[in-house]
C-alpha cells in the first residue's frame, strides 16, 4: 500500500515554508493513516518517509511525504529489533549516552533530537521520545506537536549550515501488534521507542558503503551536534 501525503496547498519546495500549525496537521494526518492501516490484517508494518531534493530521490518539487505499508517486515527493522532485544533499555541507553557525549541537539516536550553515535552522514539526527512508546500512531497530540516543531527546527538548522541541502527521513516502529507473532521470532522489546531518522544527503554513497554496508563520515557526532546547536 502506498500513499502520498501532500503537506501544503501552496506550491512550495521546503517544509520551512509551511506554517507551523499546518505542518502539525500534516503529522496528525500521518498518525491517523498509520492507525487506520493498523486495523488491516493483511499488513504487517508501515512507515512514513520523506525524500527532499534530487540527491535524496525526490521526483516531485511540491512538498510531500510518502506512506508505505507492507505485508512483511523489512530486514532493517528485523535487525534493529534483534539488537534492541539484547539489552533491557536500548533507547534509554541511547539517550543517556547522547547526553554524556554532548550529542543532543535540542528538545521539544519530551522528544529529543540527537546525533546518533555512528552517523552515516554529517548532521544525521534522530528524534525519539524520552519514555518508551512502540507505535507512533498511538502517540499523544502533544508528541505530534513536538515532532512537528523538531522536524522544522532541525531542517532549519541544517539549512542554515548547508543551504538547500537534500535529505531523507523515515519513521521506525515495530510490526503492527497483530503481525508480531507471525513475523518475529520474539516479542517486541518492552522498552522500544518509535523514532524518526533524518539523514542529510551530503556525501555520495560509493563502492565501500554500498558493498560493505559501512559508512564513512567526515565529521564526528559531537561536532555535528555542536554545529547544529549553534546554527
Amino acid at each position: 500500500m502506498h500513499e502520498v501525503v501532500i503537506e501544503s496547498p501552496a506550491h512550495v519546495r521546503s517544509i520551512l515554508a509551511i506554517d507551523p500549525a499546518d505542518w502539525q496537521e500534516a503529522w496528525k494526518l500521518c498518525r491517523e493513516r498509520l492507525a487506520t492501516l493498523a486495523d488491516q490484517r493483511g499488513l504487517a508494518w508501515a512507515t512514513v518517509f520523506k525524500n527532499s531534493g534530487a540527491r535524496a530521490g525526490a521526483s516531485l518539487e511540491h512538498v510531500h511525504s510518502q506512506l508505505v505499508a507492507l505485508d512483511f517486515v523489512p530486514p532493517a527493522i528485523l535487525a534493529e529489533l534483534a539488537v534492541a532485544g539484547r539489552t533491557a533499555d536500548p533507547f534509554g541507553d541511547l539517550l543517556r549516552l547522547a547526553a554524556a557525549e554532548d550529542r543532543i541537539v535540542e528538545e521539544a516536550g519530551d522528544l529529543v533530537a540527537l546525533v546518533p553515535p555512528a552517523p552515516r552522514q554529517p548532521f544525521e539526527t534522530w528524534i525519539l521520545p524520552r519514555s518508551a512508546e512502540r507505535y507512533f500512531y498511538a502517540t499523544s497530540s502533544g508528541r505530534v506537536a513536538a515532532l512537528a516543531a523538531l522536524t522544522q527546527s532541525v531542517i532549519g538548522r541544517l539549512d542554515r549550515l548547508l543551504p538547500e541541502s537534500d535529505y531523507n527521513w523515515w519513521l521506525h516502529q515495530p510490526p503492527y501488534a497483530h503481525a508480531v507473532a507471525s513475523h518475529l521470532g520474539a516479542p517486541v522489546p518492552a522498552r522500544w521507542h518509535w523514532h524518526l531518522e533524518i539523514m542529510p544527503r551530503i556525501n555520495g554513497l560509493a563502492g565501500f558503503e554500498l558493498g560493505a554496508g559501512c559508512h564513512i563520515t567526515t565529521a564526528t557526532p559531537q561536532d555535528s551536534a555542536r554545529r547544529l546547536r549553534d546554527a
